[in-house]
């Protein structure tokens, strides 16, 4: 009989699980805890956890909304950027354009997004500066 299976009652089994996991087949983990995908254990939270991510969702929820704000003015932003930086902003706009517009950007992000998506899902483990250079 495996070792994190129990009987109560008439021989009824009954799963128990690792520390941090909750779940019919132990596949959640409870408050307070994370998934290593490198150890297959569930760990500890650091106590500043929720802070960070409090902080993480703040910052991006500004990030978004200066974003639309410059891309809802973007006309005036670029006239703006034009005039005060010359032709230092014209030239850094081109590059800029041709190097990520046409839909080079979305294909970057896509691809990035498959691979991680991949990495996590199927379990492979890539080479580490490969690794790093995804987080």
């Amino acid at each position: 009989r495996p070792d994190n299976l129990t009987s109560h009652g008439c021989e009824r089994k009954v799963v128990v699980c690792g520390e941090g996991t909750t779940g019919p087949l132990c596949g959640a983990t409870e408050t307070g805890y994370l998934w290593s995908e490198l150890t297959r254990t569930a760990t500890p939270c650091p106590p500043d956890q929720y802070q960070r991510s409090l902080a993480t969702m703040g910052g991006m929820v500004v990030a978004l909304g200066v974003g639309g704000t410059v891309y809802s003015y973007r006309a005036a932003v670029h006239a703006i950027l034009a005039q005060k930086l010359g032709k230092f902003y014209v030239v850094f706009a081109a590059i800029f354009t041709k190097a990520l517009g046409g839909g080079r950007s979305k294909v970057i992000y896509t691809t990035m997004s498959i691979l991680v998506s991949v990495s996590v899902t199927m379990d492979i483990a890539f080479p580490r500066p490969f690794r790093d250079f995804l987080r």
